[in-house]
C-alpha cells in the first residue's frame, strides 16, 4: 500500500513538474518584418527584441528580414507553402492579403483581455486590421507621404523655405529653380526633384496623390473595376513622367531608381525634393546632420482640386500556425507598449498607434512630426484588396514604358485601366 501511495506521489508531482520543464526549454519564435532592413527603425526593432530576449530567457526570437519590395510576394509563397512565421509584420496592402486567408490569429479576445491596448489603441487604426468584425493584427505604426524639401537648397535659389509649392505648376517651377550647377563646371550636380522609376511596387506610395490630387480614383466604388483609364490618371502619368522627360528636373537614369536611390540622393543633397515619410526622417538627419529638413503637404494639380496622400501603417500579426501563440502575442503586446512606442516613435520619426503615445509626441516630440500631423487630414488608403500590389506592379510597368518612349501617357493610362480591371475580374 505504501508502495502504491509513493508512485501515486511520484506521479503527480511528475505531472505537476511537466509545465515547469516545458516552459524552461528554449522556444523559438520566428518573427518577419520588412523593417528590419530598414534603419532606424530596424535598429530600434532589434534592440526592443534583445531586450525581450533578457527579461525572457528561454525565448529565442528568430529574425527574418526582408525587402520592402519583395515584403508581400515572400510572405505569400511562405503562407501558401504551410510555413508562415510565428510573428508577421505587414503593411495595409499585405493586411488586405493575408486577412482572408486564415494564416492570422483572431486578435480580439486578446486585445479584450488586455486593458492597456484596449483603452489605447487607435480605433481607426485597430479598423484598418479588421475584416468582418475580426481584428487580425495589433497597428504598430501609421504612416502618410509628405513633401520632403532641402530648406538650405531653396534659400540658395531664392525660394522661401516657409512657403512649399501648392501646385502642381509651382512644384515644377521650384524644381526648375533646384535644378542647378552648382561647381560651375557645365554639368547639372543637383537636381530640383527625386522620384522612382525602376518596376518596383513601392512606386505607388509615391504616385496615387497625383491621381487623387487631379480627382481621379483608383476603382469604382464597389471595387469591380479600374477606374485608372482616366483623365486624370492620364494627367498625373504625364506630370510624373514629365519630371523627368520634359522637365529634365529629376537625375538622369530614372528607370533603374528605387527606393533606396531616391532617400540616398536626397539625403547627399543630390536632389532637393523627394515624397515620402516620417520613417525616414531620422535617417536622413544621420546622414545629412546638417540639413534643414523641411516637410509640407503634397500639393493638388490645381487651386480647387483635392489635397490627397497615400498613408497606412504597419500591422504585428501573430499566425494561425504558430505553436507559440501566447508567447508570439506577448512579444506584440511588448511591442506596442507605451514606452516601445514613444522609443519607436521619437527615435524613428514614426506616427504611433496609441493614443497616449501620440499625445505625448505633440507636446515632446520632433516639432517636424507636426507637419506630418497635418498630412493625416488628407491621407487616404488604397483600396483594401487583394489586387492591389498587382495593380501596384501594373502601374511601375506603365510608367516605365512612357519613361523608355514606348507609351504616350494617354496609352499607358488605357493599358493601365484595362490590365487592372482584368486583374480584378480573374
Amino acid at each position: 500500500m505504501k508502495n502504491a501511495i509513493s508512485l501515486l506521489v511520484c506521479l503527480c508531482l511528475a505531472v505537476c513538474l511537466v509545465p515547469l520543464a516545458l516552459a524552461e526549454e528554449t522556444v523559438t519564435i520566428s518573427y518577419y518584418d520588412w523593417q528590419l532592413t530598414e534603419s532606424p527603425a530596424g535598429d530600434i526593432i532589434r534592440e526592443q527584441l534583445a531586450r525581450y530576449e533578457e527579461l525572457h530567457p528561454n525565448v529565442k526570437i528568430e529574425l527574418q528580414a526582408v525587402p520592402t519590395a519583395d515584403r508581400n510576394d515572400k510572405l505569400m509563397a511562405m503562407v501558401l507553402g504551410g510555413e508562415t512565421p510565428d510573428i508577421v509584420h505587414m503593411n495595409e496592402e499585405g493586411m488586405a492579403m493575408f486577412a482572408p486567408m486564415n494564416c492570422l490569429e483572431p486578435l480580439n479576445d486578446y486585445i479584450a483581455a488586455d486593458a492597456d491596448l484596449s483603452e489605447q489603441l487607435i480605433p481607426s487604426m485597430v479598423d484598418m486590421a479588421t475584416l468582418d468584425g475580426t481584428v487580425y493584427a495589433v497597428p504598430h505604426f501609421a504612416s502618410t507621404h509628405v513633401l520632403l524639401y532641402n530648406a538650405d537648397h531653396f534659400r540658395a535659389a531664392g525660394l522661401d523655405p516657409d512657403d512649399p509649392p501648392e501646385t502642381w505648376a509651382e512644384l515644377v517651377d521650384y524644381a526648375k529653380k533646384l535644378t542647378v550647377d552648382t561647381d560651375n563646371d557645365g554639368e547639372i550636380d543637383q537636381w530640383g526633384m527625386g522620384i522612382m522609376g525602376a518596376k518596383v511596387v513601392s512606386i505607388n506610395y509615391r504616385y496615387w496623390w497625383l491621381l487623387w490630387g487631379a480627382g481621379g480614383e483608383i476603382l469604382n466604388e464597389d471595387m469591380t473595376a479600374s477606374l485608372l483609364d482616366s483623365e486624370a490618371s492620364e494627367k498625373a502619368i504625364e506630370f510624373y513622367t514629365n519630371l523627368y522627360l520634359k522637365e529634365k528636373v529629376v537625375p538622369p537614369g530614372v528607370t533603374d531608381v528605387d527606393y533606396t536611390t531616391v532617400i540616398n540622393d536626397f539625403t547627399a543633397g543630390k536632389t532637393s525634393m523627394t515624397v515620402d515619410g516620417p520613417w525616414q526622417v531620422a535617417s536622413i538627419r544621420e546622414g545629412n546632420p546638417d540639413m534643414d529638413l523641411r516637410a509640407a503637404v503634397l500639393p493638388p494639380m490645381e487651386e480647387g482640386y483635392p489635397k490627397a496622400t497615400t498613408g497606412g501603417g504597419g500591422f504585428l500579426g501573430v499566425s494561425s500556425q504558430s505553436e507559440n501563440k501566447e508567447i508570439a502575442w506577448d512579444i506584440v503586446r511588448f511591442l506596442s507598449s507605451a514606452e516601445n512606442q514613444w522609443e519607436y516613435a521619437n527615435e524613428g520619426s514614426f506616427l504611433p498607434c496609441r493614443k497616449d503615445v501620440s499625445e505625448r509626441v505633440m507636446t515632446e516630440g520632433d516639432p517636424l512630426m507636426g507637419e506630418f500631423t497635418k498630412a493625416l487630414e488628407y491621407t487616404r488608403l488604397t483600396p483594401a484588396i487583394p489586387q492591389m500590389t498587382g495593380i501596384s506592379n501594373l502601374l511601375a510597368e506603365e510608367l516605365q514604358f512612357v519613361f523608355i518612349g514606348e507609351k504616350t501617357p494617354h496609352e499607358a493610362a488605357q493599358s493601365l485601366g484595362e490590365r487592372a480591371t482584368a486583374l480584378l475580374q480573374e
